[in-house]
């Protein structure tokens, strides 16, 4: 029951935040600004020569184009989504344990049910989010007097939506979960923000490097990188959604998940041994070693 508190405190107390209300009000203009673009450039410049040709190859792509448009896409979607909540989670923990909050909150809750309940209160403040801006981009195009998702209709229109969609939503809660749990950790072990750096570095690395594979990916889909990265737990979530826009044996996608997912119980497990044991200490400035044993005790 208190877990569920935890969750439902931390979720009420984050949409209600002046910063999320006008993050989530103002990001689906702005997007829509930038998708309006193409067509009032059209329509300014509509007797310039070449104009019809230029705006025919952004409405007609062909599959491969819409493919590798699509797998970019949602590629970076992925990468905001976890790089932005489970940063979040992160920085909510170096807040609370330098205010030293968290003390009087072990009064009666345990740390590991606190640690759980504020993953997930941003994992679903995330979905609202997202969910927010789907619902305003779609009122905004159907009030709009110009054919704005001319060229999102065109990547979108010859996608497998039935099973692209659920992987989709699979990859991103996963990936989201390992990386979440990792900040989580950081968080515990770091004082001031500044501290953080000498840890985040491994983290980042690995997600870095897992944007920069499915822009490769998005363009050669069968090359060995965006195989190997697809089997790997810290690149997988963003690589194989990269590689699904193309189409992906089956085996492959159940075998990344597999792993991925035995990844994301292991990672949770020793993040929660770390974060238990370090979320409470003040004025030590930790190191590795002292991860190490807090991962034996």
């Amino acid at each position: 029951m208190k877990f569920l508190l935890i969750i439902k405190q931390e979720y009420i107390s984050r949409i209600r935040r002046n910063s999320f209300i006008i993050t989530t009000l103002a990001t689906p203009f702005f997007m829509f600004l930038l998708a309006s673009l193409p067509s009032l450039f059209f329509e300014a410049e509509n007797d310039a020569p070449g104009t019809d040709m230029i705006q025919a190859g952004l409405t007609q792509m062909t599959s491969a184009e819409a493919s590798a448009s699509l797998a970019i896409i949602f590629s970076f979607l992925l990468y905001i989504f976890i790089f932005t909540y489970g940063s979040l989670v992160m920085r909510s923990i170096v807040s609370e344990k330098s205010n030293k909050i968290l003390e009087v909150m072990f009064l009666s809750v345990k740390p590991l049910e606190m640690m759980y309940g504020k993953i997930i209160s941003v994992a679903l403040v995330g979905i609202t989010q997202f969910a927010a801006w789907a619902v305003i981009l779609f009122l905004l195009n159907s009030i709009s007097s110009t054919d704005n998702i001319s060229f999102i209709t065109s990547i979108t229109s010859n996608a497998e939506w039935g099973s692209l969609l659920p992987c989709i939503i699979i990859y991103s809660l996963l990936g989201y979960l390992l990386y979440a749990s990792l900040f989580a950790a950081i968080g515990a072990v770091s004082g001031p923000e500044t501290d953080t750096q000498q840890f985040l570095l491994p983290v980042m690395l690995p997600i870095v490097f897992a944007i920069y594979s499915s822009i490769q990916t998005a363009y050669y889909p069968d090359n060995d990188i965006a195989m190997w990265c697809s089997f790997i737990p810290l690149t997988s979530p963003i690589v194989m959604t990269s590689r699904l826009c193309y189409g992906v044996e089956s085996w492959e996608v159940l075998l990344s998940m597999l792993i991925l997912t035995v990844t994301v119980i292991l990672t949770t497990y020793l993040s929660g041994k770390i974060y238990k044991s370090a979320i409470l200490l003040h004025g030590k400035r930790l190191t590795y070693k002292d991860i190490s044993d807090f991962l034996k005790i």
